[in-house]
């Protein structure tokens, strides 16, 4: 991966459904994006699919 961490969250921001998950998520327990998903973005590759854990 090249560039700064801020271009990570940027690709992540802007994946398709991004902008209805954040909102949902805000003010719940910690969500990390874990698996595949996390590969793909460090390769710059569009994942087709997020796993998410959740901190309880």
């Amino acid at each position: 991966m090249s560039g700064p961490p801020g271009d990570l969250v940027a690709r992540l921001r802007a994946l398709p459904g991004m902008s209805l998950l954040l909102p949902a998520l805000d003010g719940l327990a910690p969500a990390h994006l874990v698996g595949g998903a996390v590969r793909d973005l460090l390769r710059g590759e569009r994942s087709v699919d997020l796993d998410l854990c959740t901190e309880h």
